[in-house]
């Protein structure tokens, strides 16, 4: 998990608050987190899970990775995402 920037955090100023991160991850605005997801074919809604956790609710979901992510995967999540309550914008990144 990455801290905020805390300038009274003495390890976060010397890394300047840079954090490298090998593998998959799920970035937030304020937390990044580890994701066990190495393969677009294992991007499912219970692989994404953590995404209906955040409050505030997302906006927009833009998911990338080394080799191209099938489009049946991304109009799933679309439908899977949205619902009548809240619409998300999923935007593959290449």
């Amino acid at each position: 998990v990455i801290k905020n920037m805390d300038p009274s955090d003495p390890e976060i100023l010397k890394s300047k608050g840079i954090v490298h991160m090998a593998g998959s991850i799920l970035a937030f605005p304020s937390a990044c987190f580890m994701w066990n997801v190495r393969d677009p074919q294992e991007i499912t809604m219970e692989t994404l899970a953590p995404l209906r956790l955040v409050r505030p609710k997302l906006e927009y979901f833009f998911i990338g990775s080394s080799s191209p992510i099938p489009l049946s995967i991304i109009e799933t999540l679309k439908q899977e995402l949205t619902d009548e309550e809240s619409s998300i914008v999923i935007e593959p990144m290449t």
